[in-house]
């Protein structure tokens, strides 16, 4: 990272694909590591300096001149007579902020993908939390008796679901 070679972005995803659990982790990281996400950002990036650029320019000079070239086409705008200072700048503004909120928008799923879900087993002594436990598990997680009481300390169980890691947890019986 220090010696130009990883963008933050990378390195975060590599030590995601060092702890990922699931094949979905792994995807998500290796996505990531690749650096699309890092250009995402640059082009966000670029798209604002020229906005910010244009916007220090119209305080400078006002609208003594044409300040964007690829929208001097001769064409007239209907609202200005197509004399706009601001040209395509608020048009390519929305359209740089809608594909943030886009992008923000799908990061819970790549949350939940990277951190997973937990899910308590709850209910009532006796009720068979630690039999649907080790059913799920596929194997003996839990200790299973007719004794109300046997688990006391919660039983934590990691299970891959699709490529989503589910903690599951199996806690005491719920008394009134």
């Amino acid at each position: 990272y220090a010696h130009g070679k990883l963008g933050l972005v990378e390195v975060e995803a590599l030590a995601d694909l060092i702890v990922a659990d699931t094949s979905l982790q792994r995807k998500q990281a290796l996505q990531q590591f690749d650096g699309r996400l890092s250009r995402l950002y640059m082009g966000w990036r670029k798209e604002l300096i020229k906005g910010l650029a244009h916007a220090e320019a119209v305080i400078d000079f006002g609208d003594d001149e044409v300040l964007d070239d690829d929208e001097d086409d001769g064409s007239m705008d209907a609202d200005d007579g197509g004399m706009s200072i601001w040209g395509t700048i608020p048009p390519r503004m929305t359209s740089l902020r809608l594909s943030m909120e886009r992008h923000l928008s799908d990061a819970s799923r790549g949350e939940l993908l990277r951190d997973g879900l937990r899910v308590a087993i709850v209910g009532r002594p006796n009720a068979g939390k630690s039999s649907l436990l080790n059913l799920l598990a596929g194997r003996d997680a839990a200790i299973v008796s007719s004794a109300p009481g046997t688990t006391r300390d919660v039983v934590e169980v990691m299970l891959d679901l699709g490529g989503v890691r589910c903690t599951l947890l199996d806690t005491a019986g719920v008394r009134e």
